[in-house]
Parts: structure tokens; sequence; C-alpha cells
């Protein structure tokens, strides 16, 4: 179910603009990305990373894009490894994502996969669910935490 070229770039050109967004942290942004429907849902990768609808999503991410002095001097979102596969009006994407951000001087650099589905609407490609999740470093103490569950 790979994608058509178009479905494809149409897709890539709404992630542009979200990675865009995300590095600005332009909220706003980024939100105009997202289908309006209350069931969009986004999913990080903490313990209560999990919002579902636009009120509570920007209600969520508020406090993080624009509180006094909460603003990083540099923050970049990058994506890589990219899928995008589609059936009809919904497509989905699967990457590779790298996160880095700079404060006093100091850069941090987390990786993640992500996951993304997407609705065709009638003003184009929305976003309907963003799930992000860290990838495993060590798979021996994974596989022993799963083991143990």
């Amino acid at each position: 179910m790979k994608a058509s070229e178009t479905t494809g770039r149409e897709i890539m050109k709404v992630m542009k603009t979200a990675v865009k967004a995300h590095s600005e942290q332009n909220l706003d942004l980024l939100l105009a990305c997202f289908d309006s429907g209350e069931d969009v849902t986004i999913i990080g990768t903490s313990d209560g990373e999990r919002w579902r609808g636009l009120t509570r999503i920007r209600k969520a991410l508020s406090p993080m894009v624009q509180l006094p002095g909460s603003r990083a001097q540099a923050y970049r979102m990058k994506i890589s490894k990219v899928d995008v596969s589609a059936e009809g009006r919904v497509a989905w994407l699967a990457a590779d994502c790298e996160h880095s951000i700079t404060v006093n001087r100091a850069t941090k650099t987390s990786k993640a996969r992500l996951t993304v589905v997407f609705r065709k609407t009638r003003d184009g490609w929305r976003i309907c669910q963003w799930h992000k999740s860290k990838a495993v470093k060590d798979k021996d103490t994974y596989r022993a935490k799963q083991t143990r569950s």
C-alpha cells in the first residue's frame, strides 16, 4: 500500500511544516497541520503524554513553547528513513526522529520513532494521530523487562 508519488509529496509537505513548527516552537503552525476533529491524538514518549482533541493538545503543549524563559536557545527536529503508505483517504508515515535542544550552550540529542496517521480533507492532508516512542538502546534489558511482565 505504498503511497502514490503525489500523495507522498503532499504528506511530506505537511510533515515539513510540522517539523518546521517544532523547530521554531510555533504551536499555531503545528496545530494547523492537524485535523479539526476532537479525536485527534498525540502520544508522547513519557508517562502522561497522551492528549486527545485540539483543545487538550493546545493546553498541554502551550507551556512548553509560550512561558517566558522556557524556550530553548536552539531546538531542532529532523526525520529520516521515512516510509509513507496510503489507502483511500487515509495515509500513514513511519520514520526515525532526532531532536536536538540547546540550553546554556549545552546540546542534548535524543532519538525516537515516529508514526503519524493522516486523513485527507477538503483542505488537504491533516494529521489525526502523532505518536513518538523512544528507541530502545539496550535490547537485552528490554527483553528482560518483557519476560518479567
